[in-house]
């Protein structure tokens, strides 16, 4: 998709890399995508300490990515809320130099997971993008979420028909002048071994004249996709795909490094003889003879261990508990 993003900014004429904001950024799971696209960051949005931290060692301390975050800006975490109510004069000084903003508002108020409070101050969040949206008037608009933001909170009742919130969303940024797709993608579709439904959005502003259906040319180019990352588009990954290599069963065991935590263990990590397609691609920057990091194994109380067991011998695989 990023792909995809970067060729519709070249038909805009976009003469260098194209840029981005990122809001409700997390660690940097769209930044990431983006810069390795050849995308370049401009800033990135995130309240938790711990996630922005992580955001800024990997991606702008690193000196691996492009960044041209402003100095008017603390490289810190940042309350959405609190940004806009104090940088409002500094975000209007990017308006006409923005290629796009990404972001995934918190999305637990609309989780089908969770209690789908319509009421939940969290399901705000799309508004504080859309306001970030009215003030920099970028080019492209990328917005993800769970599939929940595409399902009304409640039925029908007293002769109303029950609106998805991304309606809601489509018509405000519509309003604000930009052309709305967006569309339910399953991430074990693109590789990814998890059943993982994700609300997709993606704008462009009307007057750059763009003819372009994204999703189209999204779905004409996963095989292409997959195939070029050694993947098989017509089977999906599995766990066993993704970490077999980390089982523990037939691994020496030896004290954790993960850490300054004393009394753990972790296993020695042997290279596989035959890693699969998705293992290769995971250890590609892996250091080599040291294996990946963070292998430190949990000590679980027998009741626990029990239970996990149990689980594993009865209960029906890729069924929600």
């Amino acid at each position: 998709m990023h792909r995809v993003i970067k060729c519709a900014c070249k038909e805009a004429e976009v003469v260098n890399a194209p840029v981005f904001i990122d809001l409700f950024a997390g660690c940097g799971g769209l930044s990431l995508g983006l810069l390795q696209a050849g995308w370049k960051g401009i800033f990135a949005i995130e309240r938790t300490a711990d996630a922005f931290l992580t955001y800024r060692h990997n991606l702008v301390d690193s000196g691996r990515f492009q960044y041209d975050w402003p100095e008017w800006l603390p490289k810190t975490e940042h309350d959405i809320e609190a940004f806009l109510g104090g940088y409002k004069g500094q975000l209007a000084t990017l308006q006409g130099k923005v290629d796009l903003i990404a972001g995934g508002p918190p999305c637990q108020g609309f989780s089908p997971a969770g209690k789908r409070n319509p009421k939940d101050p969290r399901n705000r969040m799309a508004e504080r993008y859309i306001e970030v949206v009215k003030i920099v008037k970028p080019k492209f608009l990328f917005l993800e979420n769970v599939r929940g933001f595409n399902a009304p909170f409640e039925k029908a009742s007293q002769g109303k028909k029950a609106v998805p919130y991304s309606h809601v969303v489509k018509r405000r940024l519509e309003t604000e002048g930009y052309n709305v797709e967006f569309r339910v993608l399953v991430s074990a579709d693109w590789g990814v071994p998890q059943m993982r439904p994700r609300f997709i959005l993606v704008a462009t502003r009307k007057d750059l004249g763009l003819d372009w259906d994204l999703f189209t040319e999204l779905l004409a180019n996963r095989n292409a996709f997959l195939v070029s990352r050694g993947l098989d588009p017509d089977c999906r990954q599995t766990t066993r795909d993704a970490i077999d290599d980390l089982r523990v069963e037939g691994k020496e065991r030896i004290e954790s490094t993960d850490g300054s935590v004393r009394g753990f263990s972790q296993i020695k990590y042997q290279e596989p003889e035959s890693p699969s397609a998705f293992q290769r691609l995971m250890r590609v920057q892996m250091t080599e003879g040291e294996g990946p990091n963070s292998l430190r194994l949990p000590r679980h109380r027998p009741q626990v261990t029990e239970r996990f067991e149990r689980i594993l011998r009865e209960c029906p695989k890729g069924k929600c508990l």
